[in-house]
């Protein structure tokens, strides 16, 4: 089995990789890993088009195939960058979900995007595959890095290896920072088995970063129980700062290694949620009130689902936007008995309040105010976002 990649260089490579938008490294980058990395190459550059869901920019290097020496001698490393300050492909719950390169759910945004830059992928590690072949030399590892939609794409990249038959190597590693929710839970179960049951995942996020937070519920992190490495970061409102690679290098830094960086934090407990839901006190829009909601819309859908018999995976497969699959969900709890309509209610109620938005009386639960509901979360998320997405060119 090929090396583990340090924490600081993992962390110095996803942020180095923004340099090939124009097909190249600088002389400085490539002389930086040289001892680790051959990133000469100009021709392994992998190209990919961003863009919103409907307009694509022009192709450019969106990422890069580079073998590895000395320590990591038989090794690939595969780098994928993140957007542009065009790219719009933050929380988009009308997008829904879409089968990935294996045939699982993922986030259609981020899938579209890895479908662009699959074929040239494929082509580059044919490349590297038929030279080590030649040298009669077994490939051991291929690590996956990125940051922000990088890491999203490093994430289908390391899903699609693990059953492609490009190449043959031992296994694969994979590295992001600050990384978006990709798929579904299904999607995360399963490549968290094929990855060492998590243990070759390395998920690194300011705890006020607030890319990681989205997208919402039914979206879910990988791995799936192994936990990732939450870094501290000041404050406790979502924060644009710290989504840059240059503060994610600053943080990885002060640890001496993986294992002393700091661990997820604890898992929110059911009983917490049910307190959260049935508070009636005010609620800023913090980190916390963002995960708080999360964890409340899984609760309660998975709620309705169980008693009231939907399948959400028809939903996916039929490509209902999420937005109306969660307002059709909550809706069927609401009407199905008095024990649900209540949990129904307050988990609106408390998006209201985070929202600022004033509780009128008696309100009337239809799907469309429900749904309206939900896209002014999504609103709201996706401002955040594109102010944090945007700060990363921001000097």
């Amino acid at each position: 089995m090929g090396c583990l990649i340090s924490h600081t260089d993992a962390a110095s490579l996803a942020s180095a990789v923004y340099e090939i938008q124009s097909d190249s490294f600088t002389p400085a980058t490539i002389d930086r890993f040289s001892e680790k990395w051959d990133l000469s190459c100009h021709s392994n550059v992998v190209n990919g088009s961003s863009g919103t869901l409907w307009v694509i920019k022009k192709r450019t290097g969106f990422g890069v195939v580079a073998e590895g020496r000395g320590d990591f001698e038989g090794d690939i490393l595969i780098l994928l960058r993140g957007t542009d300050n065009k790219f719009d492909w933050a929380t988009d719950a009308t997008v829904g979900f879409s089968p990935s390169a294996t045939g699982r759910f993922v986030h259609t945004g981020f899938n579209k995007c890895f479908k662009t830059i699959l074929p040239e992928l494929k082509q580059q590690l044919s490349v590297v595959n038929r030279r080590f072949i030649d040298l009669k030399k077994p490939i051991r590892t291929v690590h996956c890095v990125g940051h922000s939609l990088g890491g999203a794409l490093a994430t289908l990249t390391a899903e699609w290896l693990n059953k492609s038959k490009h190449i043959h190597y031992t296994d694969v590693k994979l590295y992001t920072f600050g990384s978006p929710r990709v798929g579904a839970h299904s999607f995360v179960k399963l490549v968290t088995e094929e990855m060492s049951k998590g243990k070759d995942i390395y998920r690194v996020y300011h705890k006020t970063d607030v890319v990681p937070m989205v997208p919402l519920w039914p979206f879910y992190h990988l791995p799936e129980s192994h936990g990732a490495y939450c870094l501290k970061s000041p404050g406790t409102m979502p924060s644009g700062e710290y989504h840059k690679m240059k503060n994610y290098i600053a943080s990885v830094s002060k640890a001496s290694s993986w294992e002393t960086m700091c661990e997820l934090e604890p898992e929110v407990t059911q009983s917490a949620i049910e307190q959260w839901l049935s508070s009636d006190g005010p609620l800023s829009f913090t980190m916390n009130t963002m995960n708080m909601i999360n964890k409340a819309i899984a609760y309660v859908v998975k709620k309705v689902l169980k008693v009231a018999g939907i399948s959400l995976q028809f939903g996916m497969a039929s490509g209902i936007t999420l937005l109306d699959m969660l307002a059709y969900v909550l809706k069927k709890g609401f009407d199905f008995s008095k024990d649900m309509s209540s949990w129904v209610y307050k988990l609106i109620k408390r998006i209201m309040i985070a929202l600022g938005m004033k509780i009128k009386k008696d309100v009337d639960l239809t799907t469309s105010f429900i749904r309206h509901i939900f896209k002014l979360l999504k609103d709201k998320v996706d401002r955040l976002v594109e102010v944090a997405v945007q700060s990363i060119f921001d000097h």
